[in-house]
């Protein structure tokens, strides 16, 4: 707890040194189904209509201007249908991708690049419509995806974390130091995964990863670990924490003083 209170002020200085603002890291709740709760394998390949046989590649993008749809667009969903027929493959994105007005106006996405997201749309369904083990997914709930997947292809993004619970190979695109306000998080993610930044790059790192997926799985520990307490059980320790507080009335009261006190257990 005194690691993320020290964080918090060393990013936004002032935040809780007061003692303003009570921090607690009960961990991610909605991970909790990851170990709770069994995934249901059979009904998400039949209701998607792939094969629950074959090994699942799943790529998702961030909506941001160095992500991989606004950057590579189409092209790498091409490249791995070409090269994976034996695999269930499916693209994913950041809601933004598909809902944003801005993304869908045709002008540049902040690095010079003109970007059209309904465009961007239309060519990934002429790769699903003519490749049978190819989905394109619009979603807001990545989980079961994510729960579906061999293999994580992703960018700059926290879902990393969310699947390095399941201790599955990540490919990271275009990972560079430089897109990282913390170098310890950029060391923790690059220990995660492999990176990679060009589409020629991904068929090697690719075969490499479905045949040794045990490869950096002590990175993928770190990452989870690291980011997400009470794994399996944070609804508890969130709703625990609040018991623990009790009620509260006013900053002045004995009752927050005491809630500070466990904020620095």
């Amino acid at each position: 707890s005194e690691g993320l209170r020290a964080k918090i002020e060393q990013y936004q200085p002032g935040t809780i040194s007061k003692d303003e603002k009570i921090y607690f890291p009960t961990g991610f709740m909605k991970t909790d189904d990851i170990f709770n709760k069994p995934f249901n394998r059979e009904g998400f390949f039949s209701e998607n209509k792939l094969d629950p046989n074959k090994k699942t590649i799943l790529i998702a993008s961030h909506w941001t201007p160095t992500s991989i749809l606004q950057t590579l667009g189409p092209a790498l969903a091409k490249e791995i249908c070409l090269n994976y027929p034996e695999c269930n493959i499916i693209q994913t994105a950041h809601e933004k991708i598909w809902s944003n007005p801005v993304l869908n106006n045709g002008t540049t996405n902040g690095i010079g690049i003109p970007f059209d997201s309904k465009k961007l749309l239309e060519q990934l369904e002429v790769i699903e419509n003519n490749h049978d083990n190819f989905r394109l997914i619009k979603t807001s709930q990545i989980q079961p995806l994510l729960a579906s997947a061999d293999v994580f292809i992703t960018d700059i993004s926290s879902v990393i974390v969310e699947y390095s619970i399941h201790d599955r190979p990540i490919l990271f695109y275009s990972a560079t130091s430089e897109a990282f306000t913390d170098q310890n998080t950029y060391e923790l993610y690059k220990n995660a995964s492999v990176r990679f930044s060009k589409i020629n790059e991904i068929k090697r790192h690719l075969d490499n990863q479905l045949e040794y997926p045990e490869t950096n799985k002590a990175g993928r520990k770190a990452l989870a670990d690291y980011f997400l307490a009470n794994q399996g059980s944070a609804t508890k320790a969130s709703l625990d924490t609040i018991l623990k507080m009790g009620r509260m009335s006013s900053r002045s009261s004995s009752n927050w003083r005491r809630a500070i006190s466990l904020s620095k257990e």
